[in-house]
């Protein structure tokens, strides 16, 4: 019963570990895949890792006491999801012709605008 009592804290501690390794986990498998097409995705979906850092990223903001808490991860967190959208919006946006470039830099740029909102 003792392990219960402090519920917030091993929580927020698995949260946080579960995050950062199913983050970790999906940007070196991704990265292993643009190195040598097919080293994970023969045997399972990388896609998992994210679903999982969603996950924990959900659980892990739920236990912050005050979201001005853990300023830097936040911003790195935004970093690292706007160059995943900028390489998404890159990829698919061919029908965008010469706005393209524009187009990918708004989608990097939106994490950091959210961010900056939702901090005020």
């Amino acid at each position: 019963m003792h392990i219960f009592s402090h519920g917030s804290a091993w929580q927020s501690t698995l949260a946080k570990t579960g995050f950062l390794t199913s983050l970790i986990s999906y940007l070196l498998f991704a990265l292993a895949e643009v190195l040598r097409p097919g080293f994970a995705s023969r045997y399972f979906s990388i896609h998992l890792f994210l679903l999982a850092a969603i996950i924990f990223g959900f659980w892990w903001a739920g236990r912050l006491k005050d979201f001005n808490d853990h300023w830097l991860i936040q911003h790195v967190c935004a970093i690292i999801f706007g160059v995943v959208l900028f390489v998404l919006t890159w990829r698919l946006g061919a029908g965008f012709a010469e706005y393209r470039i524009l187009m990918s830099l708004l989608a990097a740029a939106a994490p950091l605008i959210f961010l900056r909102i939702i901090r005020t």
